[in-house]
């Protein structure tokens, strides 16, 4: 009986070993890009394609240099009164803010680099 569970662990962990590889071994990376308005209340996040990349760290470096030029775009504008582009969970995000109380606004970009298998919207 010991050895049929130590037989069952070692399968286990075969598997999650095994798929654990093909999520991360992926043939391309996908750079998506989110978006989200406190001002747009009925609409929900959706999620595009930016571009695909050979490898994570092409696509990590491109997903880096948008939020860094989106904040700098953001800052010459000049209407935004808090803006900060920080690593997030899984990718990066660029928090746009401004008013008070009741016309406060805020803004948020999301972008993430998925392996070509996993597809966000589903």
């Amino acid at each position: 009986m010991k050895s049929l569970f130590v037989n069952l662990g070692v399968v286990l962990i075969g598997l999650a070993v095994f798929t654990y590889t093909e999520v991360w071994v992926a043939e391309a990376w996908v750079l998506w890009e989110s978006g989200y308005s406190s001002t747009d209340q009925s609409s929900s996040v959706q999620w595009h394609i930016i571009g695909a990349y050979p490898s994570h760290d092409a696509c990590v470096k491109q997903e880096s240099a948008i939020c860094t030029r989106r904040q700098q775009l953001a800052t010459e504008d000049k209407y935004w009164e808090h803006i900060k582009c920080y690593p997030s969970w899984g990718g990066h995000t660029l928090s746009l803010s401004r008013g008070e109380k009741d016309s406060y606004k805020d803004v948020l970009h999301e972008w993430k680099c998925l392996p070509n298998t996993i597809d966000p919207r589903k």
